[in-house]
């Protein structure tokens, strides 16, 4: 009986683990793992700094995304491409660092 209880105590903090990992935008198999193994991690786990993403987030699954990414890691979705200004020649182009055009630093819009 006491053997069956650790055993779903370890697989619900497996799960929960896995789901604060995923929203927070850290690897969930490998908290899942770890919560499994250590349950009270799950407990910890949301005091946890969400992993930065530069502020972008993926329309379909909400997990933190860079703005460098053109796939979501998560779910495999394209993400919209955030376009942005050229300071220099005044161009829209997708935000990836610098103007595709004339290699200028990109100013952000909205």
């Amino acid at each position: 009986m006491v053997g069956r209880l650790v055993i779903l105590l370890r697989a619900v903090a497996a799960l929960a683990g896995w789901y604060i990992a995923r929203k927070k935008g850290y690897n969930a198999i490998l908290w899942a793992l770890l919560c499994g193994i250590v349950p009270p991690l799950a407990l910890a786990l949301p005091f946890f700094p969400a992993k930065a993403g530069d502020g972008r987030r993926c329309p379909f699954c909400s997990r933190p995304a860079s703005r460098l990414d053109t796939v979501c890691a998560q779910c495999g979705r394209p993400l919209p491409i955030e376009l942005a200004q050229c300071g220099r020649c005044g161009a829209y182009v997708p935000d990836r660092g610098s103007c595709s055009r004339c290699n200028a630093p990109l100013k952000r819009t909205c």
